[in-house]
């Protein structure tokens, strides 16, 4: 091993890399030095090389981290900010519906004796499916960037795809189980028995085992389906573009826009207003959708108004009054 290579592993230690990790970017770094080293011409040449022999983003991408790491090595800040690769690939994303989040993070363990590790598994995902992080993000996620008293994950740029710092909020439905695992984690909030985050092989396998005891076979599920998911209810749910953007870390804009297409809710709204389609609706339905609609604007939050609704068998019975100025 070089001088120099030495020197970037202690670089790369220092930095909160976990040892697994710093042997996977040193052989990469060894490969990038054999084949041109880092001027920028050598680096797009290995690239287009890498495209040509179609290897997936998230393989070259593996290298552009690389790159970027020893950018911030050796201060060089065009190294330190190589660009990633995108490729609108619509058929890589696959997304699953609430019930199916839901059911999957309720698949128990088949041996009594597993559900303790089990459990860790379950709320690996479920951190997942409302944060919309990365799953690398969340298995390097060390005890002490779990701020419990603002409520939210810091992740520090060396451990985020961007290379940007950002705050993920905590689930509230999950604020409990997360005090509780950072009280009983090691320097990892997943851990395995070898104190050690979970390797992506491990959760991967994890995932697959769920989906294969839900019977789930749409193509491309995979554990970044979570993320998807998450960004595309978001967008569903009329949530801003800076907002989403902020929670889950894009960069550009066109990155969220191109989530767009994975969502449903709108036009299934757009669908039910065909009146033949309102008409042969069950009744049942279109009042649990106005309820829906008027909790939406959440008039019990807001002292301005005497709100009051009543649901009953064939009906709902509601009463929205302003309240007079005191």
């Amino acid at each position: 091993m070089t001088n120099e290579n030495i020197k970037f592993r202690f670089y790369l230690i220092r930095a909160g890399l976990r040892e697994s990790t710093v042997k996977t970017i040193l052989k990469s770094f060894t490969m990038l030095q054999t084949n041109g080293g880092f001027a920028f011409s050598s680096i797009d040449k290995q690239i287009v090389s890498l495209r040509e022999k179609d290897r997936s983003n998230n393989y070259i991408n593996n290298l552009v981290k690389v790159v970027r790491h020893y950018g911030r090595f050796t201060n060089n800040k065009k190294l330190s900010e190589y660009p990633f690769i995108y490729k609108n690939n619509s058929r890589a994303r696959a997304i699953m519906s609430d019930e199916e989040i839901e059911a999957f993070l309720a698949v128990r363990a088949i041996k009594e004796n597993q559900q303790k590790f089990w459990d860790m598994w379950t709320l690996f995902f479920g951190t997942l499916a409302y944060t919309g992080m990365r799953p690398g993000e969340l298995a390097n996620m060390t005890v002490d960037r779990v701020d419990l008293g603002r409520g939210v994950f810091v992740l520090n740029p060396e451990n985020t795809k961007t290379n940007d710092a950002r705050l993920v909020p905590i689930p509230p439905n999950l604020s409990d189980e997360i005090t509780r695992a950072v009280k009983t984690a090691g320097k990892y909030l997943f851990t395995t028995k070898y104190h050690r985050p979970p390797a992506p092989p491990a959760w991967l396998s994890h995932f697959r085992h769920r989906i294969q005891r839900l019977g789930l076979k749409r193509p491309n599920l995979v554990p970044y389906s979570l993320r998807h998911s998450f960004i595309t209810r978001l967008l569903e749910e009329d949530v801003s573009f800076p907002k989403i953007m902020k929670i889950v870390g894009h960069k550009n804009p066109k990155t969220t826009l191109e989530y767009e297409h994975l969502t449903t809710k709108d036009i299934q709204r757009a669908i039910k207003k065909h009146p033949v389609i309102r008409r042969s609706t069950d009744p049942h339905f279109i009042i649990a959708n106005y309820c829906e609609m008027t909790e939406a604007f959440e008039f019990f939050k807001d002292k301005r108004f005497r709100f009051d609704m009543i649901r009953e068998n064939d009906g709902v019975k509601v009463s929205v009054r302003i309240k007079p100025p005191v």
